[in-house]
C-alpha cells in the first residue's frame, strides 16, 4: 500500500493534477482508503493503523476520505500511520530515494506491471479521491472499493515474495552494502521458516546462539544489540500502556 500509494500520487504530481507540497495528505487519503477497503472486505483487524476509528465508522454509508483531523483514522495519521513508520525503512531499503523519495525505477516498473493493470478501471475515482477526498461506499461498493479488495487480500504469489525478500529480507539493494551481515540473516532465517511467520523473540535469540555456534561475530553482536533493545521497548511499552489508563 505504501509503494502503490505514493506511486499513483506521484503520478498525479508529474501529470500537474497535485501540488507536490500536498503529496504527504494524498497519502493519508489512500491510507484511509486502503484501511477501510481492508476491514470491509477482508475482515482485517489489528494489522490495521488505525483500527479502532476505522471499526468506529464501519456502519457508516459514506466513508469520509480527507486530511482533515475529522477524517483521519489516527489522532496524527501522519506520524503514527504508514508515512511515519515505514518511509525510512523504505529508503534505506532503497525501495524509495533521489531528492524527493521518489519510487526506484524497479519498483515503480513491479507496480506498472503488477498493480496498475488491476485498478486501471477505477484509476479516474481513485484519483479524484487522492486530490480531493470524499468518501467511499463500501456497503454498496463501488468502483474503488471493488479495484482495491483484491489488491488488499494480503495474499501474494511467488513473484512478489521474491520481490520484498530481495529489498526488505536479504537488504540487496541497501547503501552502503553492509549487506553481507542482513543476507546471512536472511539465509538462516529461510533455513528454518518462512515469511508465513512472524520472527519472534525467541527465534532471534535461537537465530543469535546458531551465529554463536557458527562463528559469525558481526551477525551475532547485532542480535544480541536487537534483543537487549527488543527488552527494553517492552518496559517502555509497559509502561506506556499503564500511563494511558490513568486519568489526567
Amino acid at each position: 500500500m505504501l509503494l502503490l500509494g505514493r506511486f499513483l500520487i506521484e503520478r498525479l504530481v508529474e501529470d500537474g493534477k497535485l501540488k507536490n507540497e500536498n503529496f504527504v495528505d494524498a497519502f493519508l487519503r489512500m491510507e484511509q482508503i486502503c484501511a477501510y477497503v481492508r476491514h470491509h472486505a477482508h475482515d482485517a483487524g489489528g494489522d490495521i493503523r488505525g483500527i479502532e476509528r476505522v471499526r468506529a465508522n464501519k456502519s457508516l454509508h459514506a466513508l469520509r476520505i480527507g486530511s482533515s483531523q475529522e477524517c483521519q483514522i489516527m489522532s496524527n495519521q501522519q506520524a503514527y500511520g504508514l508515512w511515519g513508520l515505514y518511509t525510512v525503512a523504505a529508503r534505506i531499503s532503497d525501495l524509495i530515494g533521489g531528492v524527493n523519495d521518489q519510487l526506484s525505477p524497479t519498483v515503480r516498473d513491479h507496480i506498472e506491471r503488477r498493480y496498475l493493470p488491476r485498478i486501471e478501471v477505477a484509476l479516474q475515482p481513485i484519483n479524484q479521491l487522492l486530490c480531493d477526498g470524499g468518501s467511499l461506499n463500501a456497503q454498496r461498493p463501488d468502483r474503488v472499493y471493488e479495484a482495491l479488495a483484491p489488491l488488499l487480500s494480503g495474499q501474494f504469489d511467488d513473484e512478489e515474495i521474491s520481490f520484498y525478500r530481495s529489498y526488505l529480507c536479504e537488504g540487496r539493494y541497501v547503501k552502503p552494502v553492509a549487506a553481507s551481515c542482513q543476507t546471512r540473516l536472511a539465509e538462516l532465517v529461510f533455513d528454518h521458516w518462512d515469511l508465513a511467520s512472524p520472527l519472534t523473540r525467541q527465534k532471534l535469540i535461537y537465530l543469535r546462539e546458531l551465529a554463536r555456534t557458527q562463528s559469525d561475530g558481526v551477525l551475532h553482536l547485532r542480535l544480541d544489540q536487537v534483543i537487549r533493545a527488543d527488552a527494553i521497548m517492552l518496559v517502555v511499552a509497559r509502561i506506556f500502556e499503564q500511563i494511558l489508563s490513568r486519568d489526567r
